[in-house]
């Protein structure tokens, strides 16, 4: 299948007065038209600044001191502004982590999503509103919602008409942003069904990004797993949960409760390392319950070990 957004060597940092902290460092990912792309790992892994970078969000002090992300042929970074405002919206689309401060709270409704259609299309007045409702419902929200205002929302309420604000002219490409954050587990569950609607009807590529697996487990196709700014596993959702390969996967996989396994559930002792001067060699190595002497001074290389499986680990000579 052809690629959609194919990212090579991204690496996104953070200036600071003490040097560059390397949040994102020279990440490689593929993402396919339709599919549901998940990005997991802890938070302080790279998740959101990878997430940014990809569509170049990323606002100082962060910067993109890397790699390419090509979308359909076109090459993110090196776009101009005017042609990457002309992407985003028609193409590309950002659902933020928080959409209790992602709307504007004296505007109704209607008027928000019908703002990014005016903008955007053209489209008249009237036009927009009347989209504005009819995507309400696609996130399965009555129209009447449409002439309220955000503080008569609750959070899962706000968290759709913030989903419909991003699909409102049919993006290629939504990267959503933990958008089940401080969401009840029943509310989490509607927004999850939500994407996976807009996916199935529209086709709708979306990168899905969330440290919570039981959400990833939903809906994702194909999960990346990132440690401390960089790649540890990419694979389908079901390898991943079911024989996670590297040691970090494996850690998060046990962590994971069980109704039908009565098990202990052990936690991951220590901390991510310091980005401002990572470790040499592998990242998680002084966590790693399978840590070998090469791992403190050879940095393991993304591989491919089975088919539609890579892995950064010296347990499978990368």
């Amino acid at each position: 299948m052809m690629t959609l957004m194919d990212v090579r060597g991204l690496k996104a940092y953070y200036r600071t007065l003490r040097g560059s902290v390397r949040a994102v460092d020279d990440v490689h990912l593929a993402i396919k038209p339709g599919e549901v792309f998940g990005i997991a790992g802890e938070s302080g892994c790279g998740k959101s600044t990878l997430a940014k970078g990809m569509l170049r969000l990323l606002k100082p002090p962060s910067y993109i001191a890397g790699g390419s992300v090509v979308f359909d042929g076109t090459d993110i970074v090196s776009l101009g502004d005017e042609a990457l405002r002309r992407l985003r919206g028609s193409a590309l689309s950002y659902i933020p982590q928080s959409s209790m401060n992602a709307l504007n709270p004296v505007m109704r409704v209607r008027d928000q999503i019908a703002d990014a259609i005016t903008a955007h299309s053209g489209a008249s007045a009237d036009k927009a509103r009347q989209r504005a409702e009819d995507l309400l419902t696609v996130v399965g929200l009555p129209r009447r919602v449409s002439r309220m205002y955000p503080h008569e929302l609750s959070g899962g309420m706000k968290q759709r008409v913030v989903i419909a604000i991003a699909i409102a002219l049919g993006p290629r490409l939504v990267v959503a942003d933990e958008p089940t954050t401080a969401l009840d587990v029943v509310t989490q569950r509607g927004i999850v069904q939500a994407l996976g609607d807009i996916r199935d009807q529209f086709g709708t590529a979306i990168v899905l990004i969330s440290h919570d697996l039981a959400v990833h487990a939903e809906i994702v196709d194909r999960l990346l797993v990132m440690y401390a700014g960089k790649v540890a596993e990419v694979g389908s959702v079901y390898d991943l949960f079911e024989n996670p390969l590297h040691p970090y996967s494996q850690v998060l996989a046990a962590a994971i409760p069980s109704i039908e396994a009565r098990r202990e559930i052990k936690g991951l002792a220590g901390q991510p390392p310091n980005l401002l001067n990572p470790p040499v060699g592998c990242r998680f190595a002084p966590r790693c319950p399978k840590v070998m002497p090469e791992c403190k001074n050879e940095e393991p290389q993304l591989r491919e070990v089975e088919p539609g499986r890579q892995v950064a680990c010296l347990l499978y000579g990368g």
